[in-house]
């Protein structure tokens, strides 16, 4: 295995490993069931079983792993990748920390393990980054049809860059939950939330298609 699958692939699966073992150690001290849904004061109103919560954290980080292998191409995209597979594995142990000796799991609440979680998964994407090593892009051929510049002339070159095929549907299946949280934080009048995570949809609109220009 080489240095790029050693990192993107390696320090997520780590990460998901230590959250499941710290999940399995802590398993007699947490109730039954495990609170796993937070509504926006951070409050419990979701409750699930331990084990069908973590087969979700393992299930749901290894299909995003699974994604996000095909789009490491850089190190931007090796550390977003990795980083979002560690904020699935850091936010399991720290929404269940705090619920370790109560009788009730409806005594918890979220705290902080939101912001913590998004630290930890911005420091591992961070490090996947650094380490990663993504192979250098094939060359293009040259176009039959183009023209050879003379030395001191200069050209221009137009062009548009579109999101399709398996990236438009990550970006796509990446927008929908956001939607449909601003939407949920609106109905439960958490106003400044629900404004935050609109905002985030003309982002994801900016990067479906960009117009190119280089000057040669």
């Amino acid at each position: 295995m080489n240095r790029h699958r050693l990192a993107t692939l390696g320090i997520p699966v780590l990460a998901l490993s230590a959250a499941l073992g710290w999940t399995l150690s802590a398993r007699d001290a947490l109730p039954d069931p495990v609170a796993s849904h937070f509504d926006f004061t951070g409050r419990p109103d979701g409750f699930q079983s331990l084990t069908t919560l973590s087969l979700e954290m393992l299930g749901t980080g290894l299909l995003l792993l699974l994604l996000f292998q095909r789009l490491s191409t850089t190190r931007l995209m090796s550390g977003i990748g990795a980083g979002t597979v560690i904020f699935v594995a850091a936010l399991q142990v720290l929404i269940l920390a705090p619920q370790r000796g109560l009788a009730d799991a409806a005594d918890t609440t979220l705290g902080a393990a939101l912001p913590l979680a998004l630290i930890v998964a911005t420091a591992g994407g961070a490090l996947v980054g650094v380490l990663a090593d993504p192979p250098p892009a094939e060359a293009d051929p040259v176009p039959a049809d183009s023209v050879p510049l003379r030395p001191g002339t200069r050209a221009a070159w137009f062009g548009t860059a579109r999101a399709t095929g398996f990236p438009l549907w990550i970006m796509l299946g990446g927008m929908l939950p956001l939607v449909a949280f601003a939407v949920s934080a609106f109905l439960d009048g958490a106003w400044i939330p629900a404004f935050l995570l609109f905002l985030t949809v003309p982002v994801f609109v900016m990067f479906l298609g960009v117009d190119v220009r280089v000057d040669a």
